[in-house]
This record gives C-alpha cells, sequence and structure tokens, in this order.
C-alpha cells in the first residue's frame, strides 16, 4: 500500500509539472468594411496567470499595443458568452471567439469584429476588439496619437481568428521533473521485485 501511495504521488506531481506555458497567437483578419486591413497581429497569452504579453496589431503603417487593454478590458457588462469570465480571461474568451460570436441574425447595435480609424480629426487613431451584444458589451481598445501621419482618412472593420504559433513547451525545469518522476517510478518498481 506504501508503494502504491508513492507511486500515485509520483505521478500526480509529474502531471502537475506540465502545465500549460505561454502560448503565442498569430491573429487572421477579414475586411468586411473600409478601405484597410490590418498587416499583422498577435500576442502571448498565459492560461494559468491569465496575463496578455506582446499583443500587437499593425494596421495603417500604425503599431497598436493592446497588452494593457487585453489584461483590463473595458466592459459594459460582461456578455453571457464570456460564461462568467472576467480580465484578461475574458479577453482571451472574446478572441477566441469561445461562446462571443457574430449573431446570424444582428439588430442594429449588436456588434461583433474588429474596427479601426484613422483621420485628421485630433490626430489620434483607434484599434477596437469588441463584442456588443444590445447592451452587454466587452471592447479591447487603444489609441494612438498620429498627429505626423499625414491626413489620409482610412477605416476598416471586419472578423478575426486566432491560431496558435507555439504549443504549449514544458521549461527545462519542469522537463528535468518529469524525468526524475518517471527514474523514482522505475526505481519504485524495481524495489517491490
Amino acid at each position: 500500500m506504501r508503494n502504491f501511495l508513492t507511486t500515485v504521488s509520483i505521478l500526480f506531481a509529474s502531471t502537475a509539472a506540465l502545465t500549460a506555458a505561454p502560448i503565442n497567437y498569430n491573429i487572421n483578419f477579414t475586411l468586411d468594411s473600409g478601405n484597410l486591413l490590418p498587416s499583422s497581429g498577435s500576442f502571448t497569452y498565459d492560461a494559468a496567470t491569465p496575463l496578455f504579453t506582446g499583443f500587437i496589431v499593425l494596421w495603417n503603417s500604425t503599431t497598436y499595443d493592446l497588452t494593457a487593454a487585453a489584461n483590463s478590458p473595458s466592459t459594459i457588462s460582461l456578455p453571457s458568452c464570456l460564461g462568467g469570465a472576467t480580465g484578461p480571461a475574458a479577453s482571451f474568451a472574446l478572441l477566441s471567439q469561445s461562446g462571443c460570436t457574430r449573431s446570424s441574425t444582428p439588430g442594429p447595435f449588436d456588434v461583433h469584429g474588429w474596427s479601426a480609424v484613422a483621420g485628421t480629426t485630433g490626430g489620434l487613431s483607434q484599434f477596437v476588439f469588441q463584442h456588443n451584444d444590445t447592451a452587454p458589451g466587452i471592447y479591447i481598445a487603444v489609441a494612438v496619437d498620429t498627429a505626423n501621419l499625414g491626413t489620409t482618412n482610412r477605416s476598416g472593420s471586419g472578423q478575426w481568428s486566432i491560431t496558435p504559433t507555439t504549443s504549449a513547451v514544458p521549461e527545462p525545469s519542469t522537463l528535468a521533473m518529469t524525468i526524475l518522476a518517471g527514474v523514482l517510478l522505475v526505481a519504485v518498481r524495481r524495489v517491490r521485485h
């Protein structure tokens, strides 16, 4: 019985050591309206923390750092499609579209997608990921000063999807602990026989 408990403890420890590491994602954009599609987008998300890092979108020759906005999204009230998630977990639920998708029959105030605008008014440009279901809504938005980018008005809006670019790979210390657990399992088995 003692050996059985030891074996179970070692298996549990080795399984717990294989927690998910941060995963990098690319954002794939489509254009529904306007005149400019984002040229790239990516972020890293750690579901264990939860925390976004390096959330960057390039649109209209402007780099938008949405990291802080994704870690603290704006909300009117949380849409039910987020399943009660808040903060970065709510942002990831929105971005991964795990429930928050475009309605097949959207009303006049229902919005799901990305949008961006740049122009001469105030010299600001804004980029937004959003889901607004009449009143409940979540927004990942950032505005940047574009006073020196010229006077061309540009806009765009559309849909997105995300694709993981790396799988969760254990850190070297985690891998070492897993190998050690395997060695201990073999040692326990040899002692029993």
